[in-house]
């Protein structure tokens, strides 16, 4: 069976449940199924061909392939398997970690992956000198599309992937970085399903060149908390359960960045090929993403309450027409 996160936390709380009610001689009882994956995938391959999903083909070839190895002095041609793979990873504390997910989105109405792909795209620039930053991004694709499908307890594989260049422009504060990369992340349609269905799935003739994916991927994996109530029936071993893959298999990607918050603090961990990639290179590419992540996140914490276009996106209007709004109201609210 083939299950992603979101499909792991609907299977344990089920084993969760099913054991309570056993232990308490009650009747087994689940909360109703929802809709198949197989029906979901069949109303996929129907929509691959519509011409909502075709309106998107424009967007997504604005995603230019950018030959872009993280560091400066990255090999992509090398050997990259699971036995030329490597791991790296660190943490940020409690407090900053709260900061992100407590205090900056009411502030700027952001979310933990603006914030950390602001970070990710500011380190790289430290790194090679270049603004822009082609990554494949990873989604759980549980998009609400169909009003007739409800995927909330269906278990399966739904993963979306899809490329994305990320563009800091020229912007130099922290906070005006993570606006514009906001907005730039509230631009992909229906978080990113679209692509593979075009790239892969369509019959259009303009859906043959879209980008390919990039060499480094990102995926945040949500919040995880496992504590240590005597209740709770799972908990995170601390043992090494080795390779789970052969170590001749090729890997997608020169680099998988995972990100993902355990108890209350952010977790970083860098999958890399060491053919391209020096462990030294490594060390100090992911302290400088952890510097850049912790100056974004304090300084824009001083920072009053920022508004963008995605956030009245049905009012149309573009970021000088909403700085104007803005503007004028300051001036209403200082004359009275």
């Amino acid at each position: 069976l083939a299950v992603d996160s979101v499909s792991w936390r609907i299977i344990t709380e089920d084993f969760h449940n099913v054991y309570n009610q056993i232990n308490s001689g009650i009747e087994v009882k689940l909360p109703n199924k929802t809709t198949q994956f197989s029906y979901w995938s069949n109303s996929l391959l129907q929509y691959s061909d519509s011409n909502q999903l075709l309106e998107q083909v424009g967007y997504w070839k604005t995603q230019k392939e950018i030959q872009n190895g993280i560091t400066a002095n990255s090999d992509l041609s090398k050997i990259n398997n699971e036995a030329s793979s490597s791991e790296i990873s660190v943490s940020l504390d409690e407090n900053l970690t709260k900061i992100m997910l407590k205090e900056l989105p009411p502030k700027h109405n952001t979310e933990i992956n603006d914030v950390l792909l602001t970070a990710l795209t500011k380190a790289n620039l430290s790194w090679n000198g270049k603004r822009k930053l082609c990554i494949t991004l990873e989604s759980h694709g549980r998009e609400d599309i169909f009003d007739d499908i409800d995927l909330s307890r269906t278990v399966g594989w739904f993963t979306s992937i899809y490329p994305i260049t990320l563009d800091l422009e020229e912007n130099i504060f922290s906070i005006d970085c993570l606006l514009s990369i906001k907005e730039q992340l509230r631009r992909i349609p229906q978080n990113g399903i679209g692509y593979g269905l075009l790239k892969y799935n369509s019959e259009n003739k303009f859906c043959s060149d879209l980008p390919h994916l990039s060499e480094i991927s990102f995926n945040y994996l949500g919040q995880f908390i496992f504590d240590n109530d005597e209740n709770n029936l799972f908990k995170v071993s601390k043992r090494n359960r080795g390779m789970e893959r052969a170590k001749e298999n090729s890997r997608s990607f020169q680099m998988d960045i995972i990100a993902s918050i355990v108890n209350g603090k952010l977790h970083i961990k860098i999958i890399y090929n060491e053919n391209a990639y020096s462990r030294d290179e490594m060390s100090n590419f992911i302290r400088a993403y952890l510097d850049e992540l912790k100056k974004i996140i304090n300084e824009s914490n001083l920072e009053k309450g920022n508004y963008t276009p995605s956030d009245f996106s049905d009012a149309g209007v573009n970021e000088q027409e909403l700085d104007s709004i803005f503007s004028e109201l300051n001036e209403e609210l200082d004359d009275e």
